[in-house]
């Protein structure tokens, strides 16, 4: 039997790690050709460890997913030429053994195509870390039209939806019959004799992942290792009987996804699968860790694709925070005699025009094209340059307002170097982010306001600020935490809770009782911990050394 094996790969790091040539080495004894479509730059040293096991290498420009690979895999060689067609792919371990016994086995099922585990989230579907279509599948129009439709979508989650779900659901309304290596009852049977919990919405191959060992599953997800849903010494036994080599699985120490950015402490995942509520078209889901130092506690974007969206400032719209006599940190400006002051975060400039009426020097930073357009129009000098350039002037301002930025860089202590470097000597710096231990965030979830995801990177506590501050050359740190806007954070909370959202300023909320009775709780709670307000105040002054960083 002529059988194809197309293997899509994607490494974060660019790299064709071990466990990859170890699989394709393991399916090279059952498969007559192997293509490898990577979506990671390839070296030539990585190109001649492939080549002995694979007949074409194609290397994509990073667009699409598994989906879009396997079409071009299946595009460089002529189907018609082969019985079977295997697609799989870099997001598992394995096979952790020989798999002549698991195609015998699968041979006598009465099926068209089949795979490991099946899924019923969104829709019933076969997952497509591995699978299996015959020959009549092949030769299909069926087949040939669901791959010629295939787009290089940047979405995972539109790519689970309309292909991984779609080829399923696409295949037997086609009249072909699927099957699968473990079906969900083989699966539930288990979990009850052990004790397990089984829904039929889990993501099993993920959740139940040490379960499918047990049952005999050829495979391991990455996740499930990457996420800590499997104990690594329950899997060790299975390893040693199958004879899988254990440092292939290093990814349960390596911690590569889970490093702070702030500290380099080792964190874990804290809130999965924040939405953007800014960009309704956007479909991905977003990943916070937490940082597991007492001293930080920050909470970090865990991007796998290392995507940025641009900056996009969405601080509370009420009067209060516009309003300069009524803010919290402008009260602190009356004090000082006027200067050269730079505001980061400047929003519409509302506050910079305000600074300029008592006598301040103003500069606003702009972090995109537009806003410079608008403190142009309003006559506002320009800092279009980033804050963490090494290139920038020193002594350039007396006074930094940080409103809502620090929030949004990837490299937190590079900013507030830049923001120190900038400074006047004993120059003031005031700064106002989003609270990485707030009450309301304890309550929402991932439904909090604060997160803006996927723009927030980074955000802090006042113990990992202070912490940030001090490194960065500043002195006389002052703390507190604001939950005085905290119905303004609960209104929007809610709003996007219940799908209700709309924009920042749009003024239309849902009712005001809930939100009120939340924003009593956030106020006790800040006054009864000093720490869980909505949005963390700091305010330090620039040291006569200069900064570490």
């Amino acid at each position: 039997m002529k059988r194809l094996l197309c293997y899509a790969h994607f490494d974060a790091n660019g790299e064709v790690r071990p466990f990859v040539l170890h699989a394709l080495q393991t399916m090279s004894g059952l498969c007559t050709d192997a293509v490898f479509i990577s979506n990671s730059p390839i070296t030539n040293e990585e190109r001649g460890n492939l080549s002995s096991h694979c007949s074409k290498i194609l290397v994509n420009n990073n667009t699409g997913y598994d989906f879009y690979m396997w079409k071009l895999g299946m595009e460089a060689v002529d189907l018609s030429a082969y019985d079977e067609v295997i697609l799989m792919n870099s997001s598992v371990y394995g096979p952790l053994f020989d798999m002549e016994d698991v195609f015998s086995r699968m041979d006598r099922l009465e099926c068209d195509f089949w795979g490991i585990t099946e899924c019923f989230q969104m829709q019933p579907h076969i997952q497509s870390y591995f699978l299996v279509f015959h020959k009549n599948v092949i030769s299909s129009v069926a087949f040939l039209n669901f791959w010629g439709g295939i787009l290089p979508y940047l979405n995972k989650l539109q790519v689970i939806q309309s292909y991984e779900v779609g080829l399923t659901q696409w295949l037997v309304e086609s009249g072909f019959k699927a099957g699968v290596l473990c079906p969900l009852e083989q699966l539930g049977q288990y979990c009850r004799e052990t004790g397990k919990r089984l829904r039929k919405k889990d993501n099993s191959s993920v959740k139940h992942a040490s379960e499918l060992l047990h049952i005999g599953i050829p495979f391991l997800k990455r996740d499930a290792v990457r996420n800590r849903k499997v104990d690594m010494e329950a899997v060790t036994p299975f390893l040693q009987r199958y004879n899988y080599p254990e440092h292939l699985i290093n990814e349960h120490s390596l911690q590569r996804t889970l490093k702070c950015p702030l500290c380099s402490s080792p964190g874990k995942l804290a809130y999965k699968g924040v939405r953007d509520f800014l960009n309704l078209h956007d479909n991905e889901r977003y990943d916070y860790c937490r940082c597991s130092s007492s001293a930080c506690g920050v909470l970090w974007h865990n991007s796998d694709n290392g995507i940025i969206a641009p900056p996009v400032v969405v601080a509370p719209t009420s009067n209060a925070q516009n309003d300069l006599d009524n803010a919290i940190l402008p009260a602190a400006l009356k004090k000082l005699p006027p200067g050269a002051i730079l505001e980061i975060g400047c929003d519409r400039g509302e506050r910079l025009l305000k600074l300029r009426e008592l006598g301040w020097d103003v500069t606003g930073h702009a972090e995109d094209a537009a806003k410079a357009t608008l403190l142009n129009s309003l006559n506002i000098r320009v800092m279009p340059q980033s804050v963490s350039d090494a290139s920038a002037e020193f002594g350039l301002f007396d006074c930094i307002l940080v409103t809502h930025g620090l929030e949004q860089t990837v490299n937190p202590l590079a900013f507030l170097a830049g923001c120190h470097r900038m400074l006047n000597q004993g120059g003031k710096l005031f700064l106002r982010t989003p609270n990485a231990d707030s009450l309301l965030l304890r309550i929402f979830k991932t439904y909090w306001f604060g997160f803006n995801a996927p723009r927030n990177r980074v955000i802090h506590s006042n113990r990992s600020l202070k912490m940030a501050l001090v490194t960065t050359g500043f002195d006389k740190v002052k703390l507190s935490s604001s939950a005085l806007i905290a119905s303004e954070y609960s209104h929007r909370s809610i709003e996007i809770l219940f799908n209700k959202w709309t924009s920042p300023a749009s003024g239309q909320t849902v009712n005001k009782i809930l939100p009120l009775a939340l924003m009593g709780i956030a106020l006790l709670g800040n006054v009864l911990t000093r720490m869980c307000g909505e949005e963390c105040i700091v305010s330090a002054i620039k040291k006569q050394e200069s900064p570490v960083i």
